[in-house]
């Protein structure tokens, strides 16, 4: 692991013959012992086999909850987090896709983009309702690992290949090159608010925890995010609350309590605002 400023790196080592590293047997509930920003150099896949939380990849804002899955990128800045009053479980896999293709005939991988510094035009959190290939193909990998039978090996290798099939054919479009350096100055904000975000948070206390001025701080959030430090907070609860509303179990008040707002008339405002339509307005047209 090498920490660069406020950012960690993950450097992985792969096996020629399985490019794959599980993260064992035991079911994870993010954050993880990272608990920060992080990349790594090589494609992360995970499962959700229940609970519900928010997953922060580079400036996008990704609600999860069980049956999904998450494909992470080299190089991109990610962290998850769970919502603490329901805890999520996954099952992460680290895969070297590059070695994973020569484990295979030129003529099995030739269809397959293999550019580096570009990836699938998709989400990198996949609802199962989107596409119910991909994540089906995620949970057999995690679930082959798991069990360990005498081939999941050679079961595990083709349906990463199949899943990178998969992925190529949702289209192609270069990454986003985001400002390393002004990003990582307020990558301590975009931790806390991932992993706190049902907590009382205010402008000048994620200021100080980047050591910026309030007015250094909004304007290089601003042009990091693409939008102010409290909206961001406020988006990020109102995306969780979406997937919270989704499955049914709480109701709106519970929710409110649950993503930080301490009113229902608060939250009500908020939801209103960044969705057109009261929270249970939405949840009777979803």
């Amino acid at each position: 692991m090498q920490v660069c400023s406020n950012i960690v790196y993950l450097f992985y080592s792969f096996s020629k013959e399985f490019p794959f590293v599980d993260w064992g047997e035991n079911l994870y509930s993010p954050p993880t012992e990272v608990g920060r920003l992080h990349s790594h150099n090589c494609l992360e896949i995970g499962y959700c086999f229940q609970g519900s939380g928010v997953f922060l990849v580079d400036d996008e804002i990704l609600p999860f909850g069980a049956r999904d899955c998450s494909i992470i990128f080299p190089g991109q800045k990610h962290i998850a987090g769970s919502n603490k009053a329901d805890p999520s479980l996954w099952h992460f896999v680290m895969i070297d896709a590059s070695l994973l293709l020569k484990c295979f005939p030129q003529e099995l991988t030739s269809g397959l983009a293999k550019t580096k510094d570009q990836r699938p035009d998709m989400p990198n959190l996949i609802k199962a309702e989107s596409y119910p290939h991909i994540c089906m193909l995620v949970q057999l990998i995690v679930e082959q690992l798991a069990k360990k039978s005498a081939q999941y090996k050679n079961s595990v290798k083709m349906l990463a290949l199949s899943l990178l099939y998969g992925l190529s054919e949702l289209g192609i479009s270069e990454n986003k090159n985001m400002e390393n350096r002004k990003y990582d100055a307020i990558a301590p904000a975009l931790n806390y608010i991932s992993n706190s975000y049902e907590t009382q948070i205010t402008l000048t206390k994620l200021a100080r925890m980047c050591n910026l001025s309030e007015s250094t701080f909004r304007r290089n959030f601003k042009e990091m995010m693409g939008t102010s430090p409290m909206e961001f907070v406020h988006e990020i609860r109102i995306k969780v609350s979406t997937q919270l509303l989704r499955e049914g179990r709480y109701s709106v008040n519970q929710i409110a309590m649950m993503v930080g707002y301490d009113t229902l008339s608060s939250f009500n405002r908020q939801f209103r605002k960044i969705k057109g339509i009261s929270p249970s307005g939405w949840k009777k047209s979803y």
